[in-house]
């Protein structure tokens, strides 16, 4: 009996589907943005919708980041 192969078409949809869904806290994490957690659990929770998803986007973008 050979071994279990998961093919790497349905493992990389996984890996893009997750890396958009979190994108917005991506963009915050990498932006050193003050509220990344809040940023984090907002996408968490309700980012599975479109139009919030959408507005933590926009949050993630704005100007209140730490200086580096």
């Amino acid at each position: 009996m050979k071994g279990f192969k998961m093919s790497s078409l349905p493992v990389s949809l996984i890996l893009f589907a997750l890396l958009a869904y979190f994108a917005p806290f991506l963009v915050a994490y990498f932006r050193n943005h003050k509220a990344k957690l809040a940023i984090f659990m907002a996408n968490l929770f309700l980012g599975w919708v479109l139009l919030p998803w959408v507005f933590i986007l926009i949050w993630a973008c704005n100007s209140n980041v730490n200086e580096k």
